[in-house]
């Protein structure tokens, strides 16, 4: 555990609550813990957790399911960041 276990048990429940969403939505602690510590924004943290989904949208063109998904998922991250700026 060490200093992530001290990062965690520093956090009130609020900011565990939005740490944990916000690491499931972007499928990353260090892009969750970065998006919390405001050294990405919302924006940026949709952008490098969608990096995947973009090549192949790319690439492959963009489908009405994925395009319908991806927006969900940056509505949600995009929450998760005021979320964090009002704790």
């Amino acid at each position: 555990a060490g200093a992530r276990g001290e990062i965690v048990s520093a956090m009130d429940d609020f900011t565990l609550t939005g740490l944990v969403h916000g690491v499931a939505l972007c499928g990353s602690a260090i892009v969750g813990l970065a998006l919390l510590a405001g050294e990405l924004d919302g924006e940026r943290a949709y952008e490098v957790s969608t990096v995947d989904d973009q090549f192949q949208m790319d690439r492959w063109g963009a489908d009405e399911e994925a395009t319908v998904r991806l927006a969900g998922l940056k509505a949600e991250i995009l929450a998760c960041e005021v979320w964090f700026r009002n704790l």
